[in-house]
């Protein structure tokens, strides 16, 4: 009883810890359990989601990606999707976006668990980043195809030609393509 115990103390050290997010939604849609970082992911405590049902939690525009993947769980086979991915955002729609990437995987066969277990991790940042690097390459892009001027992209060492601006045709009469 006591190792039991200390490896219970053990597992709930290890999820309070963590970063991610873990919940589990019963059969009738609503959340039984929640890990202790709903606060720092979703500005709630645990205890106040509990029992809620998990679509409140996110913006309205993406509660069809979070019903799609627990429809594609509930319908699963033993051969069929028992772990779904998603992105949504959560929170009030008044403020920032933010952004959390969803497994959610099937535990309705688990003692203990029966239910869908939906783990996640938050990818703001991330998607901010994919975001701002996105728009630099569509500024050089422009820059590069109406500058007045060849520019060339070659490996180092005399390796082949991996990019010829567009600019070579109206200068040289050749293609990107025909000049690589």
């Amino acid at each position: 009883r006591a190792a039991l115990e200390g490896e219970q103390r053990r597992l709930h050290a290890l999820i309070a810890a963590s970063s991610d997010l873990v919940t589990v939604v019963d059969a009738a849609g609503h959340i039984t359990w929640a890990s202790p970082s709903v606060a720092a992911l979703l500005g709630r405590d645990e205890s106040e989601v509990i029992g809620m049902d998990p679509h409140g939690l996110l913006l309205p525009d993406d509660l069809a990606s979070m019903r799609d993947a627990i429809a594609s769980i509930r319908a699963g086979t033993e051969s069929g999707p028992l772990r779904v991915e998603c992105r949504v955002r959560v929170g009030p729609a008044d403020a920032d976006e933010h952004w959390v990437e969803l497994i959610v995987t099937d535990g309705t066969r688990e003692p203990g668990i029966d239910g869908i277990i939906v783990t996640g991790h938050d990818i703001t940042e991330q998607r901010r980043a994919n975001a701002a690097l996105a728009a630099r390459e569509g500024e050089l892009r422009e820059l590069v195809e109406h500058v007045n001027g060849i520019f060339y992209r070659a490996e180092l060492g005399a390796g082949p030609w991996t990019f010829v601006s567009p600019q070579i045709t109206r200068v040289l009469g050749w293609t990107p393509e025909e000049w690589m």
